[in-house]
């Protein structure tokens, strides 16, 4: 596979692969996160991603500009989570920066793990992605290909988000 900068020009969008990796239809976005991702299930085991009824309704009705209430267990933070992933590591957007905090340092830190584990693990280990992380800390990830910047914070800290200008955000 070549490099994740070069795969928007070199990929052709009539193929399967093409459509998964580069459509911005719901249902493409779901076959990407299904083929791509793993995740852990109620028993702790690292499995494929199966997408919950909850969450293709939520890609069916996204406007862009979307606030989603969510109650307890819809899976609302991890589908969110591996959207904007899909979009910031495949070249559907540039230089974006994108604001991800948990109610506490501990939601944060499991947030900030789950898109490290799909980066690294699932896309690059399992796929053969070639994605740089330009940084790696515990305040940032920056996809370097892209320039694309998830920054963490919390509800625990005074000064979240601040000295940044955040395209997409997620909170909760």
């Amino acid at each position: 596979m070549p490099p994740v900068a070069k795969l928007r020009e070199e990929i052709d969008p009539a193929t399967d692969e093409g459509w998964v990796m580069l459509d911005s239809s719901p249902e493409a976005i779901k076959a990407w996160m299904e083929r791509y991702l793993t995740v852990q299930n109620e028993f702790g085991q690292v499995v494929h991603w199966l997408t919950y009824p909850q969450q293709y309704q939520m890609l069916l009705d996204e406007t862009g500009r979307d606030l989603t209430i969510k109650g307890r267990q819809t899976r609302a933070s991890t589908l969110k989570l591996a959207r904007r992933t899909r979009r910031f590591t495949n070249g559907e957007v540039w230089g974006a920066n994108c604001l991800v905090a948990g109610d506490t340092d501990e939601t944060t830190a499991r947030f900030r793990s789950k898109i490290k584990h799909w980066i690294q693990i699932d896309l690059n280990q399992r796929h053969g992605f070639n994605i740089e992380l330009a940084k790696d800390n515990e305040d940032e990830l920056v996809i370097k290909d892209f320039d694309n910047r998830f920054i963490f914070g919390s509800g625990e800290q005074k000064n979240i988000g601040r000295s940044y200008s955040a395209q997409e955000v997620h909170l909760s």
